[in-house]
Formats: C-alpha cells, structure tokens, sequence
C-alpha cells in the first residue's frame, strides 16, 4: 500500500470542529432625555412667570404665586384680582388718587379731583358721574345744579331742564353722549365734536 494512512478522528455525530469564541452579545441602549427643571411651587424663587406652575412670578418678590388684596405687588398680572395700586394689591378707597374708574372700590374715579370717590350735592364735579345724586351743573361745576334740575337720561326739551345744562337733540334726554354714540349737534357730545355724517359723537 501507499504512504502512511491519514487518520481522521471522528465523533460519535461525525468529525468535531473546533469551536470558535462566541461574539459578545450588544447590550441594547435607550436614548438619553434631558429632564426639565423642576417648576418651583407657590413660595418658591423665581425670576420669570414660565419657570412657576402657576405662570405667575411675582415681580416684586421674586416669588411664584399670585398676591392676595393687601399683599405687595409690582404689576397688575402679580395680584389675582389682576389689579395693582400703589404695590398693593386690591382697589382703592376712596380719597385715594386714580387715573381710572377701574382703581376704585367706588367704581368712581372723581374727574375734578381725581380722587376716589363721588361728590355730594354742591360738591365739585366736571360730569355727572363725579356726583353722588342729581347730576353735575356744568355752568358751575356743582353737583346738584338748580333744586329742580333733572338728572341723566330724564326727558327734556330744553337744556334748562337738566343739571348737566345739555339736553340731548338725539335722544332727548338730559346728559351728552360719548364717542359713537348718537348726536345731533356739537352740544350733544362730550368732547364736543358731532359727526354729522355719521350722526355719531368722534
């Protein structure tokens, strides 16, 4: 026979193979999320409304959370009542300065002495809101007028007829109408500029 025989080794399932490293198995990775910083509570520090759960920084404490009537404030949005006077939440008495009737716990901002709150019969006034009764004599600037004067709104025919010294040709009714509202003439407005092409005080 020929040169020397090969002698394979063979398994009981056939010829073993040698066994090769298994690869490490890929270890699966979540994608990493930045966490929003935590919004401060009512009470808590704050330097704008978007970092407070409420939405609301107090700019005058530097505090999350609106303020109470009475509490300190900077701006109407710091007060939950949305109005600010003086740093001070809440509404003004009377005899407080104001520039609008909106300040007043009166709901009256006194135009002839932008003050809170109305006048009495005799009492200063510049219209017939200022006045607490009656309505405002314009020739004199008192509330009250003549004893008999009529009031806002009453019928009339002539300007006599009403505290406010203006009866309405529009609507025949003591009292001047505001900006767009009816008029006649110039006497019917407030400002005194009747737009005859509209009929409407501007």
């Amino acid at each position: 026979m020929g040169g020397p025989l090969a002698v394979l080794a063979w398994s009981s399932v056939g010829p073993t193979a040698a066994a090769s490293p298994s690869a490490p198995k890929a270890q699966a990775t979540s994608p990493q999320t930045t966490k929003a910083a935590p919004t401060p509570p009512d009470g808590g520090f704050c330097d704008l409304n978007s970092r407070c759960c409420t939405n609301v920084c107090n700019k005058l404490t530097n505090q999350c959370g609106c303020a109470a009537e009475g509490e300190l404030c900077f701006c109407n949005n710091d007060c939950c009542n949305n109005l600010c006077n003086e740093n001070s939440c809440g509404c003004s008495k009377d005899g407080v300065d104001c520039f609008d009737s909106i300040e007043c716990c009166s709901g009256i901002c006194n135009w002839s002495s932008q003050k809170c709150g109305c006048s009495p019969v005799g009492g200063f006034c510049n219209r017939e809101e200022d006045c607490c009764a009656g309505g405002c004599d314009l020739g004199s600037n008192l509330c009250g007028g003549p004893a008999d004067c009529k009031a806002r709104d009453a019928a009339c025919e002539f300007n006599v007829e009403c505290c406010s010294g203006v009866c309405n040709t529009f609507n025949s009714k003591c009292g001047q109408s505001e900006d767009g509202q009816g008029c006649k003439a110039d006497q019917d407005c407030r400002r005194g500029n009747c737009l005859l092409a509209t009929s409407k005080c501007g």
